[in-house]
């Protein structure tokens, strides 16, 4: 089950003293989900996430019990499934991976209820991994994977622009980790250029900070 927990002496320095933490049911299987996702949480403490209810995966969000349906993919007409875990910016939007392992687009679904095509992977060839929000609306961040060399690539856009943050055919990198984006509109990632070996190299705003050989 997933909970939304808060701690307000930590998040407020109001005191050192020991606090029992806070916890906010959004759901569980006794309310009939399975096969959650990793859960992502806005700053108005609004919970997405995927999990598994009458034999398909949906999109569900909430900030407590019971949780509401935001999304069906089955039903929308995208491939079924949904691939690694949805996200949630502070304007409500979520940005998500239908389909399977190899899916190729990100999609975000906007508070209306509307979709926006964010990353088609058919061009470049390349599979969508994860993604992450952005600092103002509409923009998120994301990873691809590619069966070219060099594999890894990341980019920022909103479905109507596209940045490229590590190119897949300028740079060297053949795999990368999640993004991590602050709300000043930061960015930070880290990499390896040898196929097969751990992330040795961390890029923040497009440049090498650290370098471990």
């Amino acid at each position: 089950m997933w909970y939304r927990t808060v701690c307000v002496a930590a998040i407020l320095g109001l005191s050192t003293a020991a606090h029992a933490a806070v916890f906010t049911l959004i759901g569980d299987t006794t309310a009939g989900y399975s096969a959650f996702s990793m859960p992502s949480v806005n700053s108005s403490g609004v919970v997405a996430f995927n999990a598994t209810t009458g034999g398909t995966a949906k999109i569900f969000t909430g900030a407590n019990a019971p949780a509401t349906l935001a999304f069906d993919p089955t039903t929308a007409g995208l491939f079924p499934g949904l691939k690694d875990s949805p996200t949630i910016n502070d304007s409500g939007q979520i940005a998500f991976m239908p389909g399977g392992f190899s899916t190729r687009d990100i999609y975000r679904l906007n508070t209306g209820g509307t979709l926006t095509h964010i990353f088609d992977g058919s061009v470049p060839d390349a599979i969508a991994v994860s993604v992450t929000p952005g600092a103002v609306a509409n923009i998120f961040f994301f990873r691809t994977f590619s069966n070219l060399l060099p594999r890894a690539g990341a980019f920022s856009g909103d479905g109507v622009t596209q940045n490229v943050l590590i190119s897949m055919s300028q740079d060297v990198y053949h795999d990368a980790g999640r993004i991590a984006a602050s709300p000043s509109g930061q960015w930070a990632v880290n990499a390896t250029d040898f196929l097969g070996h751990p992330y040795h190299t961390l890029i923040a705003n497009g440049s090498v900070v650290l370098l471990c050989t």
